[in-house]
């Protein structure tokens, strides 16, 4: 039988049609079919998103992780229905927590978007055991909005059909002079790139402490000379290639300087990664929420009022601070809609892997006592 599905499966998607017609009577266990199927998935996925296999497969595995996640604490605070919202251009992560959810007694209704559509019919097919019969998919822009009571919205993306996006993104970190750099450097640039930094979850503003501003830089540019990964997700409209070209050379000539990289040569299919430096906290650049493989590097005074007015000036909620939490808190402004998290290695060997690398999902289970 799984032979059977495997050899179906690699026909279908080599054909690459956006049709997908498939026995349903193959298998009725979602979680079966998406173990079998995986990598037939990753290659559809990355063919309608024009999306590196290695960034569809991170995601599978994610969601593996997610899986396999102890949700003991949920007993205390269990909603009867759930709301699930991915991130537009993040599926597979999303779908195992749905998938998770309700393995718990939890209803969801999972909405998706339309580059998603064939992969969802295909799913409904092989969801119809009774353990998936509280999950439901919905086109995220037909579905109507009628909350009861023990209903649980949970918006990663953005605000959309009267539906308010309620989980931060992380996209700004601050890295203070208390901080292991090496180990901020390394979780930056991990986080900063996939997907041709399309990714609500991509790191894209660096807030340092001018104590530590020229270490960082020089750690940096090692770094670089060993080579940073290039990019090999496809961004596939021009419009978008150039308004983000605007963007970094309206920075340019602002002041920013070209730390790494050559917007010129940004192409239609793989555009090269892309680091400023010297951003400032007026910058259109820095203010407005921005994808693409790049990564803005500003630095300031680690004083209350500064960080405080270079922190009202970028749009992310979510902010992952790399320093000693009591030493750095000192200084993080407070009363407001910000989220901090904190980063260091020591805390990495205390945190589940989901967590330490998903500040959006630590958000969530933290903030539910999950």
């Amino acid at each position: 039988m799984l032979n059977r599905l495997r050899n179906y499966l690699r026909s279908l998607f080599r054909n690459q049609s956006t049709h997908i017609n498939i026995d349903s009577s193959i298998y009725d266990n979602l979680v079966l079919f998406l173990q079998v199927s995986m990598h037939d998935l990753i290659k559809f996925e990355s063919k309608l998103l024009s999306k590196a296999l290695d960034d569809v497969a991170n995601d599978f595995q994610l969601g593996y992780q997610i899986l396999n996640y102890n949700f003991d604490g949920i007993k205390n605070n269990k909603p009867s229905q759930i709301i699930l919202i991915p991130p537009k251009y993040e599926l597979w992560p999303y779908l195992f927590l749905a998938i998770k959810f309700v393995s718990v007694g939890i209803e969801v209704n999972f909405l998706y978007f339309g580059w998603a559509k064939n992969i969802i019919k295909l799913l409904e097919k092989h969801k119809k055991s009774k353990e998936y019969e509280s999950l439901r998919f919905f086109d995220v822009e037909e579905f109507t909005l009628s909350q009861g009571r023990g209903t649980l919205t949970l918006n990663f993306s953005e605000s959309i059909n009267g539906i308010y996006a309620n989980i931060p993104t992380f996209s700004t970190v601050v890295v203070s002079k208390h901080a292991d750099i090496d180990f901020a450097l390394a979780y930056i640039l991990n986080h900063a790139f996939s997907f041709a930094g399309l990714k609500n979850s991509n790191i894209k503003r660096v807030i340092l402490d001018k104590e530590c501003e020229q270490t960082f830089l020089d750690k940096l540019s090692n770094r670089i000379q060993f080579g940073i990964d290039t990019n090999l997700s496809q961004i596939t409209s021009q419009i978008f290639i150039d308004k983000m070209q605007q963007s970094i050379l309206e920075a340019i000539s602002d002041g920013a300087e070209l730390f790494f990289g050559t917007p010129e040569f940004i192409a239609k299919s793989y555009p090269q990664n892309l680091i400023l430096n010297k951003i400032t906290p007026n910058m259109s650049i820095f203010q407005k929420k921005i994808y693409g493989p790049l990564l803005m590097i500003l630095a300031t005074d680690f004083e209350i009022s500064q960080l405080e007015m270079v922190l009202k000036k970028q749009p992310s909620k979510g902010i992952i601070v790399f320093g000693d939490e009591q030493q750095v808190g000192a200084f993080l402004p407070r009363n407001t809609e910000l989220y901090y998290v904190y980063r260091y290695p020591h805390q990495q060997l205390k945190r589940h892997n989901i967590i330490f690398e998903n500040p959006a999902l630590e958000y969530v289970f933290e903030s539910l006592g999950w």
